[in-house]
């Protein structure tokens, strides 16, 4: 039997060699500081805890008979003894992570083989035409051997002379154009190539182009002046004159000339700042006023919105942009909590100029997540204003009819008309007037389509269509549908004594049940015929294919007004 050595003192109650070892000195991350639940092992209370030492205390001598050396009963092989207790754990840390977030793109690093090695000096920047001294024939490889010097096998040497003859040096680079600066050609209209060992004629193939002037144009292109190595951009001069325009281009004047006016204008959401949008409309913004007013903001709809209420109480115009209609629905608690509610909360004390950019609509083949129709749920939120534009003058007005005001203001933007053009001068935009008037974009006799946002274009080429039935439709375009012009609507039924409501948005419950209770309250009498709707079906958005059936056509919109005219004939 191996004998027991005599310890003095009262022995530990745990199997462990030693007392209890000392925490760490650090923690990797910090940790907020728990009980320690489970019952205490330590049955000696001295205060002073020993660290871990390298190895077991010298027994001493061996005394007789002693078995074969084995490590300690109950020790881990392959790790030394450690701490009692639980391990570090990152997801109960209270610090952020070291790293701040991607404001830009990650920087890619450089290919191992090719772009890693160590780079030369910066040479001094050549005159234009001139060439390098040392350059590389073009055409070669990259290193002077190639692959027979790799493998050993010597090659004869080049004559210098000869060599030099057949591959010219490579000159230094220059725009690849047809043409060059006028002050270098020569005389008798050929463009002269400067080469160091003097004058060149003409590339090849020149004299082909000569014979025939029509490849030459298409090659070259017309006789404009051509440009040059160094090309400076110049600014056209501002003009009143009526140009295509985009409604991109016209959202994003909007936002540009509100940033400029007011500097408490700020855009904030995802991807507004480098990138320029989903759709570009903030494109150039952050490089024209810094990214302090065009902020980048992680993927978070709900505190995108909760910081720019926080921004709208402290006394600044944030304009918020959502990428898609139907990301926004996890910001849609702020919008009904704190957003339409804080003025009224205060009692008209804190205004809330806050304005929020959603695209919605069909038309691009988005499926459910990226293409629907969600104005309903704002237009049943009593404190907000409702805008939607549907022609490229109406986009920059309600824009910034939408930032001056001093209640928020939900401006829904229609996705198939960002690329619509037509003829509007920036310079000298038409006003707009104050939120909540709806426009006559067609008059009539007939019937009154009533319409807003992407359905317009389709209603004025059902009207088109109608003329050869021998209806005389008027569009009247909504604009705002919070607040509800209800006097222009109401004088359009009047007049016409029959109403059809297009939109995109499904049909049960929708905005054109609204507006056709509207309708009826107030031109009942004069109505010849009950007012019916062209909606879409109560289903989400469909794939592309089904798109075109799912959203209001101008054969639909006629089917609907012949049911008008046949309670009328009948």
């Amino acid at each position: 039997m191996r004998r027991r050595r005599h310890e003095r003192g009262r022995l530990p109650r745990g199997a462990q060699l030693r007392r209890r070892l000392a925490g760490t000195r650090r923690l990797p991350r910090a940790e907020q500081r728990l009980r320690h639940l489970r019952a205490p092992r330590q049955a000696d209370r001295r205060p002073l805890a020993r660290p871990q030492g390298r190895g077991l205390r010298d027994a001493g001598p061996a005394r007789g008979r002693q078995r074969r050396p084995r490590p300690a009963r109950g020790a881990r092989r392959g790790r030394p003894a450690g701490q009692d207790g639980r391990r570090a754990d990152a997801r109960r840390g209270r610090h952020v992570p070291p790293r701040r977030a991607h404001q830009r793109r990650r920087r890619d690093a450089l290919p191992r083989r090719r772009g890693g090695r160590n780079l030369a000096r910066a040479r001094p920047r050549a005159a234009p035409g001139a060439r390098t001294a040392r350059a590389r024939p073009p055409g070669r490889g990259r290193d002077r051997g190639g692959a027979r010097a790799r493998r050993g096998v010597r090659r004869r040497a080049p004559r210098p002379a000869q060599r030099r003859r057949r591959h010219p040096p490579r000159r230094a680079l220059r725009p690849r154009l047809r043409h060059t600066h006028p002050a270098t050609r020569r005389a008798g209209g050929t463009t002269a190539r400067r080469t160091r060992g003097g004058g060149r004629g003409p590339r090849r193939g020149s004299g082909h182009c000569a014979r025939h002037p029509a490849r030459r144009r298409a090659r070259h292109g017309t006789g404009e002046p051509p440009m040059t190595t160094a090309t400076t951009v110049t600014s056209t001069p501002a003009t009143d004159a009526p140009r295509p325009t985009t409604m991109a281009a016209a959202l994003n004047r909007a936002l540009r000339d509100a940033m400029t006016e007011d500097p408490a204008v700020h855009v904030l959401g995802e991807d507004v700042g480098t990138l320029g949008g989903v759709f570009r409309i903030t494109d150039g913004l952050a490089a024209e006023f810094g990214e302090q007013r065009c902020l980048d903001t992680p993927l978070a709809e709900a505190g995108i919105l909760g910081a720019a209420v926080g921004m709208a109480m402290y006394g600044l115009r944030p304009v918020v942009e959502m990428q898609f209609d139907a990301f926004a629905y996890p910001a849609f608690e702020q919008v009904v909590s704190h957003v339409a509610k804080m003025r009224n909360r205060t009692g008209g004390r804190l205004p809330l100029p806050l304005t929020i950019r959603i695209p919605y609509g069909g038309g691009i083949g988005g499926v459910e997540h990226h293409s629907d129709s969600s104005e309903i749920y704002y237009m049943a939120t009593p404190g907000l204003h409702v805008v939607t534009p549907a022609t490229v003058p109406d986009a920059y007005g309600l824009l910034r009819a939408a930032i001056a005001s001093d209640d928020p203001v939900v401006v829904m933007e229609p996705k198939r008309l960002y690329w619509s053009k037509a003829d509007w001068s920036p310079e000298s935009p038409e006003p707009v007037g104050p939120i909540g008037r709806a426009v006559v974009r067609r008059p009539g006799r007939s019937a009154t389509l009533l319409t807003y946002g992407p359905s317009l274009p389709v209603c004025l080429d059902a009207a088109e269509a109608a003329v050869a039935e021998g209806w005389d439709l008027e569009v009247v375009d909504l604009r705002s549908l919070v607040p509800f012009d209800d006097e222009t609507v109401a004088a359009s039924v009047r007049r016409t004594g029959r109403a059809v409501v297009v939109h995109e948005a499904q049909g049960f419950a929708g905005p054109g049940g609204e507006i056709a209770a509207r309708v009826t309250e107030r031109c009942f009498h004069h109505l010849e015929a009950p007012v019916l709707r062209v909606t879409g079906f109560d289903i989400p958005f469909p794939p592309p294919m089904l798109e075109r059936h799912h959203l209001p056509g101008v054969d639909r919109i006629l089917d609907a007004v012949a049911r008008l005219q046949w309670e009328a004939e009948r």
